[in-house]
């Protein structure tokens, strides 16, 4: 039986998620201290609104929380890539200290703090951006949304491998390689994954993207993208949903037993969810 105090959820999203996520903060930080999680990530899209409700409500329940955020990035200029006018890639970032928490602050100023906001958002940070706000943050490449699958799914391993590459040169040693599981056809693009982690030297690391923390809630997701892109629920484009409108991708809460059930041929890239978890330093400023 899998220890829950070894594993966590590392890219979560909550209603702070504005118009793209339905979890409430507390709900989260209940179902993680009832399944025996010592830790748990936040990682709103763009926006750090719901940290300190967050930790708050970690901390009510003796669950140590965990600072991140979502961004979309931008393709990198000098590389052949896939889909480019579909949505920019994304990336998880987690704080490892008040560093960190700086770090992301910076990086969501970039994007909601300028006067062409929609226009940035849509576009996503600059490989610069990142690369001048680096400090004190792990990286997790985005999964099926990151720029690495992407490249993987259109059958180019080689900008691929480049991207990873890119990532370690501004992350370092905090860099890793995001494996989703979600059905049988994802375990080869999993393995060329941890291939390419290998080859380069680094760690895969088990993600289930969680926007929801039930299935039944999911459809809200549907809804939400439809008031944000004020259009009825049948014309959601694909790319305005996290599982790019394909039905067999989860994007509820899953428990440790059922982690460890979908990630069992890649124990590894599981159990350094907790070891990432267990590096990660508070991060929000003293009295929050």
């Amino acid at each position: 039986m899998i220890d829950p105090t070894t594993i966590t959820h590392l890219h979560v999203h909550s209603q702070y998620t504005l118009l793209g996520g339905t979890a409430s903060v507390a709900g989260l930080a209940a179902r993680a201290a009832a399944e025996g999680l010592t830790h748990l990530a936040l990682t709103d899209t763009h926006a750090l609104y719901g940290a300190v409700a967050f930790a708050r409500a970690c901390r009510a329940v003796n669950v140590q929380p965990l600072v991140g955020m979502t961004v979309a990035v931008a393709g990198p200029p000098d590389l052949p890539l896939p889909d480019t006018d579909v949505a920019p890639g994304l990336l998880v970032l987690l704080a490892n200290g008040p560093a960190g928490y700086r770090s992301l602050c910076r990086l969501s100023s970039l994007l909601q703090g300028h006067p062409d906001r929609e226009t940035r958002l849509a576009r996503g940070l600059s490989w610069d951006d990142l690369r001048a706000h680096r400090e004190g943050l792990f990286c997790l490449d985005g999964g099926r949304r990151g720029w690495l699958e992407r490249c993987l799914r259109a059958e180019d391993a080689h900008t691929a491998r480049r991207i990873a590459g890119k990532l370690a040169g501004i992350y370092e040693e905090q860099t890793y390689l995001s494996l989703e599981l979600h059905t049988a056809d994802d375990a080869p693009i999993a393995q060329e994954i941890v291939a390419i982690g290998h080859f380069l030297g680094i760690p895969p690391v088990a993600v289930q993207p969680v926007y929801c923390l039930a299935p039944e809630d999911a459809p809200r997701l549907r809804l939400l993208a439809a008031i944000a892109h004020n259009c009825p629920l049948e014309a959601v484009p694909p790319s305005a949903l996290p599982d790019n409108g394909d039905p067999h991708v989860d994007l509820h809460w899953l428990s440790p037993a059922t982690l460890a059930a979908r990630f069992a041929a890649f124990p590894d890239a599981l159990a350094q969810t907790g070891a990432i978890a267990r590096q990660c330093a508070p991060a929000l400023p003293t009295g929050t």
